[in-house]
C-alpha cells in the first residue's frame, strides 16, 4: 500500500474524518479510479450522515471493482440507514459471495433475516460467522438472542457463555 493511501486509512482510523477526506481527495486527483479510496470516502460520508453521497461513492467503487466485498458490506450498512432492508440483504449476500469467510457480513445478514422471520436461515448465518471468526462475541450474543426467541434455552445459554468468554465485560450477553 503506498504511503498516501496508508495515511488516508490511518487518519480515518484515528477518527480524523476531515483530514482523511482531504487525503482521499488528493489521491483521487492522481488516481480517480482508486476503488479503495472511493469506498473509504463512502464510509466517511456515512459517518458524516450523508447517506446519499455515501451510497454514490460506494457504488462508484463497485462499478470499478465489481467483486469488492467490503464495498458491498458497507453499502448494506448504508441501505439499512436508508431503511432499505431488502437492498441491505442483497448487498450482504454479494459481500459473502465475493468473500465467503466474511464473518461480519454473515452476522449482519442474520440480524436482518430475523426481521423477516427467517430464523433457521439466520441461525445458519450466525453459525457461519462463528465458523469464520471463532472468537466473535457479537455473533455469539446475537445467536443467543435468536435461540432464546426460538425457545432453545440451553443452546442460548451456551451461546451467551461463549460471548462472555471472548468478551468478559459484554454486559448485553
Amino acid at each position: 500500500m503506498n504511503l498516501k493511501l496508508k495515511n488516508a486509512f490511518t487518519l480515518h482510523n484515528q477518527g480524523k474524518l476531515n483530514q482523511a477526506k482531504d487525503a482521499c481527495l488528493e489521491i483521487l486527483k492522481e488516481d480517480p479510479n482508486n476503488y479503495k479510496i472511493l469506498n473509504l470516502l463512502g464510509i466517511i460520508a456515512l459517518q458524516s450522515r450523508d447517506l446519499i453521497k455515501s451510497s454514490e461513492l460506494i457504488n462508484k467503487a463497485i462499478n470499478i471493482k465489481s467483486d469488492y466485498a467490503e464495498a458491498y458490506y458497507n453499502l448494506g450498512i448504508v441501505c439499512m440507514q436508508l431503511n432499505q432492508p431488502n437492498k441491505a440483504l442483497e448487498n450482504w449476500k454479494k459481500a459473502i459471495k465475493f468473500k465467503p469467510d466474511y464473518a461480519e457480513a454473515y452476522n449482519n445478514y442474520a440480524n436482518l433475516l430475523i426481521g423477516f422471520n427467517q430464523f433457521e436461515l439466520a441461525l445458519e448465518s450466525y453459525n457461519n460467522a462463528i465458523k469464520y471468526k471463532p472468537k466473535y462475541p457479537e455473533a455469539y450474543n446475537n445467536k443467543g438472542n435468536l435461540l432464546l426467541e426460538m425457545k432453545k434455552l440451553e443452546e442460548a445459554h451456551e451461546s451467551y457463555k461463549n460471548a462472555i468468554n471472548y468478551k468478559p465485560d459484554y454486559a448485553e450477553a
